[in-house]
């Protein structure tokens, strides 16, 4: 990622406890990945999910979101014209609205 502002991928779900998601982070190791290092930066609520496996979904699903961001983000920087989405409109675009979103700007 470039200069987005939240901690860059990968993101993984830690095998230890499948609730932590984790990133790499030499300076604040919890976990040994191979011969790298991750801490923790979120935690997924377990609690009021009925099925064991919605959680682990939810897990698997908001450590893609890095890779998910790039994907968009890529996509949409080469596709603008199949997109329907002329660069200068961007701002009504859906697609940027996500991005938006995504960074805590709406």
């Amino acid at each position: 990622m470039s200069n987005e502002k939240f901690t860059p991928g990968p993101w993984k779900v830690s095998n230890y406890r499948p609730y932590d998601i984790i990133a790499r982070d030499p300076k604040e190791s919890t976990y040994d990945v191979g011969d790298d290092k991750f801490a923790p930066i979120a935690v997924v609520n377990r609690y009021g999910l009925s099925n064991q496996q919605e959680f682990f979904k939810n897990s698997h699903l908001i450590s893609a979101a890095p890779e998910m961001y790039e994907a968009i983000k890529t996509l949409c920087a080469n596709n603008i014209e199949n997109l329907n989405c002329p660069a200068s409109d961007c701002e009504v675009c859906f697609v940027k609205k996500i991005m938006k979103k995504a960074r805590g700007e709406l």
